[in-house]
């Protein structure tokens, strides 16, 4: 199996910005015919996102440009991304969130 590791620079709170920096990241590499490209954690809201996950609307936010990067990445290989979705659980008064994988 021939993996590609994508580290890429993202910035908080930008989901366009770090959509786009995904995609030509991987639209770089898929020339190089990896059967997996990854990429890092947090890589769709940026990394650290701190405060900004007690935002519901950041949060829905994300999961939109998530799906919205699904949809852009088809032809491409398969790409681990970082992102979250909500639990439907709280704690310590923080909306609980995990990574979520979704697929084409």
């Amino acid at each position: 199996m021939k993996l590609a590791i994508a580290q890429i620079n993202t910035t908080v709170g930008d989901l366009e910005g770090n959509v786009r920096r995904v995609m030509d990241a991987a639209n770089s590499i898929a020339s190089q015919r990896p059967d997996l490209i990854v990429f890092p954690e947090m890589t769709v809201p940026g990394y650290p996102p701190r405060d900004i996950l007690y935002d519901a609307s950041f949060v829905e936010a994300v999961q939109a440009a998530t799906l919205d990067l699904a949809c852009q990445a088809k032809g491409l290989p398969p790409l681990v991304v970082g992102s979250l979705a909500p639990s439907g659980q709280k704690l310590y008064e923080h909306p609980a969130l995990h990574n979520r994988l979704y697929r084409k």
